[in-house]
């Protein structure tokens, strides 16, 4: 009699924890869904905002139109493929990454590679490109320059004097 009544007992007990232990697990992977989708919410949005920062930046400390020559891209009078001064500090305040891209091709960047050379010369994304082309913006959980990823917003920004379109990324 006493081990029917444990038998009993360890049923009911695993009839109850089972559904206990299956709510919890559903919980947690909710939570998590719900907690990856704010986060790329709130990284989306501080990087938009400097996105917005970098433009203005750009346009206070460097007044004229983009222009390319050649494999460069100005500001104005500002070669900003030789010269980040401005953009590198920018950099070093927020810890937010910029990057220049003229016609698809990265123009002027604060990444760098192993040695510390500037990623210049390298293609867009082709989904970014396509969404900024189609929307004039884009938000990347996976942005890849060479091998390191990166959370970034892509922006269009216009065209150089010569036509060449502009995306800003951050």
């Amino acid at each position: 009699m006493k081990n029917i009544k444990l038998k009993l007992k360890v049923k009911i007990l695993a009839c109850s924890l089972v559904p206990l232990i299956l709510v919890i697990l559903l919980s947690v992977l909710s939570l998590r869904r719900t907690g990856l989708s704010m986060a790329n919410t709130l990284v989306e949005e501080h990087l938009s905002t400097a996105n917005y920062a970098v433009r203005e930046l750009l346009d206070s400390v460097y007044p004229g139109e983009f222009r390319l020559e050649g494999d460069q891209i100005y500001k104005g009078e500002m070669n900003l493929t030789e010269s980040m001064g401005k953009l590198d500090a920018f950099l070093n305040e927020t810890g937010v990454q910029i990057t220049i891209f003229a016609d698809g091709v990265r123009r002027a960047t604060s990444i760098v590679d192993a040695s510390g050379q500037r990623i210049v010369n390298t293609p867009i994304a082709e989904d970014a490109h396509k969404a900024v082309q189609k929307s004039g913006s884009f938000f990347s959980d996976h942005a890849s320059v060479r091998g390191l990823n990166y959370y970034g917003v892509y922006r269009g920004d216009g065209n150089t004097s010569g036509g060449e379109e502009i995306i800003i990324f951050t």
